[in-house]
């Protein structure tokens, strides 16, 4: 056991960084399951002698070694009372595979712990949370709290505005809402953050924010003039910290969930959330400006008044196509698995972009006079690729049109990089 570690005079009880399990360092790239045990043990003291506490694990991550790297780092070198783990109650690796108490204990053993601080339904839309229905998941997760197991239920979120709302009105007991967040799209009529930020605090929840860094490119993949702002009203701090900063100051952030890859992440996210205290008005101007140039650079002015939709033969989203369309040009990150996660939820409501027969009939309504068929030409040949998914009970609008889509894969690929 490591004695003492969390005992440095920059110790912050209020330490709003989380450790995320999903990018850990590797001893080679090409395989997800060679982790690099020296630099992760590094990060993980580095990160517990400066006021961190807060570790995300889930089966899925890193070919399911995961689990067994948080026993190995934290688990095994640490007291229980000097961190705290989430685990995530993973559906589709259950059912018609173990029973949920079989899964449960596996993850207990894997991650040397007795139990779990929080436990989450994991990656939540309709589909799984069907797939809870049927597995029992709703009530076993209340079991397990009951019994001491886990201390509090927290939901993995990825779905719309609607989605998140439903949900929570049924299920009281979800305290803590953990979901892709980040200041690029805090505004983005697709996305609806803003709105999915009001809903976690109506219904008393915290937000623990994940990709606050969109998968590093609100690190490097920012306009120069983006860049030059950050730098002129703090020299020096990375673009990654901002954003990470961004985070924090919301008030119902409970954690920044940020997956980090070498010491030098985690030492530059501490420096920056050590420093809260000074984050005040003139930081959020200078996150405004950001915003704001980040806003201007889009391709398509759209401004989703959504004027073409009643027009449309097939009731297309159009604007939120051409929304998605300006992310991937913008930041060049498409197809990710959010993006990809958010169109599905709009083929779902809406229907598929191949399903445009260049009929022209949006033109005479926009207006902005965007060529909204050229547009939805040049979109669909990256996003329509994805198997469509079978409409569940928790489908609570129309199901869109999928004929005629011929898919090149069942699931879209997540981008790994240094963040």
């Amino acid at each position: 056991m490591q004695a003492g570690c969390t005992d440095g005079k920059d110790l912050k009880d209020n330490m709003k960084l989380g450790f995320g399990t999903q990018r850990l360092p590797l001893t080679d790239p090409a395989d997800d399951s060679s982790i690099d045990y020296e630099e992760l043990f590094k990060m993980v003291d580095y990160y517990l002698a400066h006021g961190g506490r807060y570790f995300d694990v889930a089966r899925p991550y890193h070919s399911q070694h995961a689990e067994e790297a948080f026993r190995r780092a934290v688990a095994e070198r640490y007291p229980r009372e000097a961190f705290e783990i989430t685990g995530k109650f993973t559906g589709w690796l259950i059912e018609d595979k173990c029973t949920p108490e079989e899964f449960f204990q596996s993850q207990l053993e894997a991650c040397g712990v007795e139990y779990f601080d929080m436990y989450m339904y994991h990656a939540l839309n309709p589909e799984r949370c069907e797939q809870l229905d049927r597995i029992g998941g709703w009530d076993y997760m209340q079991s397990l709290l009951r019994d001491g197991r886990i201390r509090r239920i927290g939901m993995q979120f990825h779905d719309g505005a609607d989605t998140l709302e439903w949900v929570l009105d049924r299920h009281p007991e979800i305290e803590a809402v953990h979901l892709i967040f980040n200041y690029a799209e805090w505004e983005s009529p697709l996305f609806e953050l803003k709105r999915c930020y009001d809903i976690i605090v109506n219904h008393g929840c915290e937000m623990i924010t994940m990709y606050p860094v969109m998968q590093g490119v609100l690190q490097d993949g920012l306009p120069e003039e983006a860049k030059a702002v950050f730098e002129n009203a703090h020299p020096g701090m990375r673009p990654a910290s901002w954003a990470v900063r961004w985070a924090a100051d919301l008030p119902a952030t409970f954690k920044v969930l940020v997956d980090h890859s070498n010491l030098d992440q985690i030492q530059s996210n501490i420096e920056a959330l050590r420093t809260m205290d000074t984050y005040g008005d003139e930081d959020r101007k200078t996150m405004k400006q950001v915003m704001e140039i980040l806003r201007d650079k889009r391709t398509y002015l759209c401004t989703g008044c959504d004027k073409c939709l009643p027009h449309c033969p097939h009731n297309l989203a159009i604007s939120k196509y051409i929304e998605l369309y300006n992310d991937q040009k913008e930041f060049g990150i498409m197809p990710s698995l959010h993006k990809g996660l958010f169109y599905g939820t709009l083929v779902r409501d809406h229907g598929i972009m191949s399903l445009c027969e260049n009929c022209t009939t949006c033109l005479e309504h926009c207006p902005e006079h965007l060529d909204i068929p050229a547009i939805m030409a040049a979109a669909k040949p990256i996003f329509d690729y994805k198997v469509p998914r079978p409409v569940t009970p928790y489908d609570r609008f129309p199901i869109g049109e999928t004929a005629g889509w011929t898919a090149h894969g069942d699931i879209f690929p997540v981008s790994v990089n240094e963040y």
